[in-house]
């Protein structure tokens, strides 16, 4: 039996200088989506499977990072996507 998929949060702009973009959790919870250790992101036709560099949380937001995009202008190709 397939393992059902179901959106966790969305992605937003990024942070800093390493390539950490901005989270918006779906549920309001973000223990589940900093702890993952790769993900699906979903968006503009677009499906992709990347590991997770590191997940941050921050007073006022949290961040993720995926390797393959170390600085902000290549994470922002991922911003607006929808993680699975």
């Amino acid at each position: 039996m397939a393992a059902e998929k179901f959106v966790l949060g969305k992605i937003g702009a990024p942070r800093g200088l390493k390539g950490d973009l901005r989270v918006q959790s779906y549920s309001g919870e973000f223990g589940h989506i900093l702890a993952l250790k790769t993900a699906e992101l979903r968006g503009e036709g677009r499906i992709l499977r990347l590991k997770v560099a590191r997940g941050t949380e921050f007073p006022d937001c949290s961040t993720i990072a995926f390797e393959g995009y170390p600085t902000p202008e290549s994470a922002r190709a991922l911003t607006g996507m929808e993680i699975w």
